[in-house]
């Protein structure tokens, strides 16, 4: 799935041709193409589609006790929580799970965290509960100096140890740090969008949707080969054909030569591949009409027959699993920046986070993105700030959009107060600038 998600099939496609067909010579041609099967990601649009209106607007976080705020917005800037869990999202749309690794880098100076997809991470499970995580080991691609070349080494963690195995499993200290960690918890968070019952991953979920990619890849192979093989006309050669000059090019700017006698006649072959194109479409449509994505989206339908309600349902799914998500990264936060040199990117222990996702971003033009603030203001439900934090995504507290409401303010303020000592009407623009004060006058109440 990482794969596929990342664009980087051509190997798998090569290797799933062994099982699509029996015939040798047939899977060595259909190999040539494996690359330009892939030259539409699927897999890679829904799941974009589906996890990128969660963090289209950043959610608001808020710390308490209050103090905790200005700590908590000088870390997670320098973490980049909002990219960090946009990427978490969209990792648990493709792959059902993900684990992330916080950790203070001394050398950097900063708190570093890591999306780990499931093909990095081997999890111990708890022997009384086999879907709560006992130990954690993940992939960590390690120089190493006596073979002269990077190798995986493999890094443990659980409640009270950390140490490396190398790529024969032996027991390794990590250099410059101590076994025994003396973290009330290992860093490392397990995050879910389903739970399966009685096992640790869920590998099954979403299949559907990675089939229905590769049955595009296979059509499409099919259809290019189609081209190839039967896209043209076939020249047919009747006649003295010992002394044709061999190996012409068949180009429509290069005569072809033939002897005196010799005649030339064009057998038709050409094939389209609209069969494979109209079928490929119909599993395309299908595939992310069970994602909740509309036609439309797609761009196989016209925008006005578009219906956002079963992403919008999708997005309502993924949001009830990234609020304990965005819960769970802040206790490892609480608990590394500790670690911190800076004392002012310290979160005290009794710090506790509120996390409100914004609602549902409309496909609409900016006026009617206007008028539906409006009426939410007017109904109670928004308020200008949270206007001014849809707007700006920078602005991550209310005393930021507090304090760009009140520099609007003061900026209208004056535009007004000049428009009013150079009698300016609020009809006037840069080609109707108005008459000056005395001409104002002259006309009296007509003005």
């Amino acid at each position: 799935r990482r794969l596929v998600y990342e664009n980087n099939v051509e190997n798998i496609v090569r290797r799933r041709l062994r099982d699509w067909f029996t015939n040798a010579t047939v899977i060595e041609r259909m190999r040539r193409f494996a690359f330009l099967g892939n030259s539409e990601g699927l897999f890679r649009r829904v799941v974009n589609e589906q996890a990128r209106p969660v963090y289209a607007r950043p959610p608001t976080r808020t710390v308490t006790p209050a103090g905790e705020q200005g700590r908590y917005h000088a870390l997670a800037t320098e973490i980049g929580t909002n990219q960090v869990m946009d990427s978490l999202c969209h990792q648990l749309v493709a792959h059902n799970d993900a684990v992330t690794y916080t950790r203070y880098v001394p050398r950097l100076r900063r708190v570093v965290k890591d999306v780990l997809t499931p093909d990095m991470v081997t999890i111990v499970p708890d022997p009384d509960d086999a879907t709560l995580p006992m130990a954690f080991i993940y992939d960590r691609k390690t120089y190493n100096p006596r073979t002269n070349r990077e190798e995986c080494w493999k890094v443990y963690w659980d409640d009270e140890e950390r140490f490396l195995l190398d790529p024969q499993l032996n027991r390794m200290p990590i250099p410059r740090l101590e076994t025994l960690h003396r973290m009330r918890r290992m860093p490392l968070n397990l995050h879910r969008r389903w739970r399966p019952s009685g096992r640790m991953w869920n590998r099954t979920e979403g299949q559907s949707l990675l089939a229905a990619h590769f049955v595009g890849v296979l059509l499409r192979i099919l259809g290019v080969r189609l081209l190839k093989a039967q896209g043209f006309n076939v020249p047919i050669v009747a006649g003295d054909i010992m002394n044709l000059p061999k190996d012409q090019p068949l180009d429509e700017e290069q005569p072809f030569l033939v002897p005196e006698g010799t005649q030339v006649t064009l057998m038709s072959l050409k094939t389209d591949a609209e069969h494979y194109r109209g079928y490929s479409g119909g599993v395309r449509g299908d595939a992310a009409a069970d994602a909740g994505i509309s036609r439309a989206r797609l761009g196989q339908e016209q925008a006005q027959n578009s219906s956002d309600t079963g992403l919008q349902e999708e997005r309502g799914d993924i949001v009830k699993v990234m609020e304990p998500a965005e819960i769970a990264e802040f206790d490892v936060d609480k608990m590394v920046s500790q670690e911190h040199d800076d004392e002012e990117k310290r979160l005290s222990d009794d710090a506790e986070i509120r996390v409100s996702f914004p609602g549902w971003q409309h496909r609409v033009d900016p006026k009617a993105e206007l008028d539906i603030w409006e009426e939410k203001r007017r109904q109670g439900v928004a308020n200008v700030l949270e206007q001014i934090r849809s707007e700006r995504p920078d602005v991550q507290t209310d005393e930021e959009a507090l304090a760009i409401l009140e520099k609007n303010e003061e900026i209208e303020a004056e535009a007004a107060r000049r428009r009013q000592l150079h009698n300016v009407g609020e009809w006037a623009d840069a080609h109707r600038p108005g008459q000056p004060a005395e001409e104002n006058g002259r006309m009296g109440p007509e003005v």
